[in-house]
């Protein structure tokens, strides 16, 4: 088992490391660490001298720069052709740390790399003045560390990569998606363009919706056993530690620091009369009982360790939250979409351009996630030195060490906080639980609202594509045929009933529309689930302080407060809407169909009148062909206020249908039902 080292004074480290990982794997190998500081050859030429013997060399295949591809296939196959067999793994977490062809500053070694065996190399731990206390000090310190990184790590690792898999699931879905759409919007006729881009949005939500099962049924078990195995590893591990420690070191004071002081005590100042008078040399040792008062670091390292899991949850609602921000921004992008279709403005540039953004932010979606462990490691690792450092200051000088500060951590509290640890992954998985329901529910509810605005918008472009061709054309063509009488000084009258339309038949066809889109509603609450468990908001606002204390939930009959929502604001306020819009059009016809009765009558007149009468009776015929057109005017004016009170019904809904907006909607119902 060889392995290339860039720090020759990492050896033994790194054999003693190399032997627990194979002991860990159940692997009987020898142990040959390559020291290359000073040579600096290149991996594959350490692989064609030590290896060109093996039987079989695995090794991983790297994250490769796009424009290092043809250079690492050459190099590849001229090694693969100098040496016996090799396989190449590309595979799951257990092969993370296994590299091959990648330079120094990649920190690669043949077989596994620098990040696993070199991960202590930057432990800022604080240079005593003792260098007893540095060296025992340093490899106590590694050890704990070591620990964590052979245990926990291995769990966030996993968590990371069970994400990552889901991300790149749903990553190619919205490709898929948007390429289709690219594809096919321009072979549609443009009526159907719209409801097209719907579809597709709907079958996005689908599949998320089939990504979130996916990954319950998956992953979560398996998780939360990791989880649980990891903590008992860990646990296990630190065990044997606290016995490796020396029962004593030696710390050495300058003579200068036993000299009495005014304040000292009578037992130190006889502690240092007596130590004067052992030696005259300049420096003057004092026995430090290390292991006893390491003991005191026990609990601290259980704590740290609680507050990194307590991190590892705090990262994960961050990644979360991004990605339920990013399925907003996505329903956004098909929400534009949809209205430059309307506008007739949707193009393949267009497209193309949304396509960037949408990939952009998904690659801040997954460099957040890439960043997780690194994350908690440093969470873990900074917490941990700070404990250690402020171990080593206490030992600065000689009053400290006299009267050193013992927190006494008892037996007790190292059971409680043991026995807190062991069940934290109860609070843990509820959180995760929690969250990825919310994450579904967000989902639904951007579902709903993308139906919401699109069928809402299709009733106001179907109900002013009627008005137009039905009904504002119509009277355009009448105010003119009015004007043609005038001036001819005849009727040329075309019957009011065969150029007006029948209010009852406009109505009803108002109604049609209204009811294909309530349709429409009524088929997407068939995809919601009935009700669904969440953080309750104010638990939610504080995670991130109180992370595990309280999980305060509650149970939201989401299916019952949509469809509440559904009949008793959307359907009931545009009805409603509908029928003042429609008892204005009726006020506006009986008045247009008065003015022509006039206009007819008067222009009869017109012509019998005297010649000093005429300018007075032209004037009221005039003003009955503006008042037509008054009221057609008001009519258009109608319909603006019949589209303000749709969209402000749209925002309402949208305001109220979030997680939180809907779980308070349901609180202040029941108080209104019950009170």
């Amino acid at each position: 088992f060889s392995i290339g080292n860039f720090e020759n004074d990492k050896a033994s480290y790194i054999y003693r490391r190399a032997d627990e990982i194979l002991s860990n794997m159940r692997l009987e190998a020898e142990v040959k660490v390559i020291n290359n500081q000073i040579e600096q050859k290149q991996v594959y030429d350490i692989i064609r001298f030590e290896s060109k013997n093996a039987d079989i060399v695995f090794a991983g295949i790297p994250e490769i720069n796009a424009s290092n591809e043809a250079e690492f296939v050459e190099k590849t196959n001229k090694l693969l052709h100098e040496i016996g067999t090799v396989v190449l793994l590309k595979a799951s977490s257990v092969f993370k740390n296994l590299t091959l062809g990648v330079n120094k500053n990649q920190e690669a070694l043949v077989g596994i790399t620098t990040r696993e065996f070199l991960s202590f190399k930057s432990l800022d731990i604080k240079s005593s003045m003792h260098e007893s206390l540095n060296g025992a000090m340093d490899e106590f310190s590694t050890k704990i560390f070591e620990n964590y990184n052979r245990t926990f790590q291995n769990y966030t690792f996993n968590q990371k990569d069970f994400f990552a898999e889901f991300l790149e699931k749903f990553k190619v879905e919205v490709d898929e998606s948007l390429s289709n759409l690219k594809h096919h919007f321009s072979s549609l006729p443009a009526n159907r363009v719209n409801r097209f881009i719907v579809n597709y949005h709907h079958i996005l939500f689908n599949k998320l919706n089939k990504l979130f099962a996916d990954f319950r049924i998956e992953h979560f078990d398996h998780l939360r056993t990791l989880m649980e195995t990891v903590i008992a590893e860990f646990d296990e591990g630190l065990k044997p530690l606290w016995k490796e420690i020396p029962e004593t070191v030696v710390l050495s004071f300058q003579r200068e620091a036993f000299q009495p002081e005014k304040n000292d005590s009578l037992a130190f100042k006889i502690f240092k009369k007596r130590k004067l008078s052992y030696t005259k040399k300049p420096v003057i040792p004092v026995s430090f009982p290390l292991r006893k008062y390491l003991s005191d670091l026990q609990l601290a390292v259980y704590d740290k360790f609680l507050d990194t899991i307590g991190e590892t949850a705090i990262e994960t609602v961050k990644f979360l939250i991004k990605f339920q921000n990013f399925l907003k921004s996505l329903s956004l992008v098909f929400d534009n979409f949809r209205k430059l279709a309307i506008d007739k403005n949707l193009s393949d540039s267009k497209i193309d351009e949304y396509r960037q953004t949408v990939f952009k932010q998904f690659n801040e979606v997954e460099l957040l996630l890439d960043g997780m462990c690194q994350k908690v490691t440093a969470f873990f690792k900074n917490s941990w030195i700070k404990e250690v450092n402020d171990f080593i200051e206490q030992t600065e000088n000689l009053k400290s060490v006299y009267y050193f500060e013992r927190k006494k951590t008892t037996a007790s509290q190292l059971k409680q906080l043991t026995q807190k640890l062991s069940d934290v992954g109860v609070p843990y998985f509820s959180n995760l639980s929690l969250l990825i329901n919310a994450g579904e529910a967000e989902n639904y509810l951007l579902q709903f609202n993308s139906v919401v605005n699109a069928e809402m918008n299709e009733i106001l472009i179907q109900t002013d594509s009627l008005l137009k061709n039905e009904l504002l054309n119509n009277i355009e063509k009448l105010s003119g045929n009015l004007k043609t009488m005038l001036q001819a000084k005849k009727q040329g009258e075309i019957p009011y009933d065969k150029m007006m339309p029948d209010i009852e038949v406009l109505s009803k066809r108002m109604e049609m529309i209204n009811n294909a889109s309530i349709k429409r509603f009524k088929r997407i609450l068939r995809t919601l689930p009935s009700e669904i468990t969440v953080m309750e908001e104010t638990r939610f606002n504080d995670f991130f302080e109180r992370q595990f204390e309280e999980i305060k939930t509650v149970r939201v009959a989401f299916l019952q407060m949509i469809e509440f929502l559904t009949d008793n604001k959307i359907f009931t306020q545009i009805n409603r809407y509908r029928t003042d819009l429609l008892e204005s059009i009726t006020i506006q016809l009986n008045q247009i169909k008065e003015h022509y009765r006039l206009f007819l009558f008067s222009l009869d007149e017109h012509v019998k009148v005297k010649p000093e009468d005429k300018t007075s009776v032209k004037d009221f015929l005039n003003e009955q062909i503006l008042k037509v057109s008054e009221a057609k005017n008001q009519i258009i004016e109608d319909f603006k206020q019949y589209t303000a009170n749709i969209t402000e019904v749209k925002s309402e809904i949208s305001g109220q249908t979030t997680l939180y907006g809907l779980t308070k909607f349901e609180s202040n119902l029941k108080h209104y039902i019950y009170v």
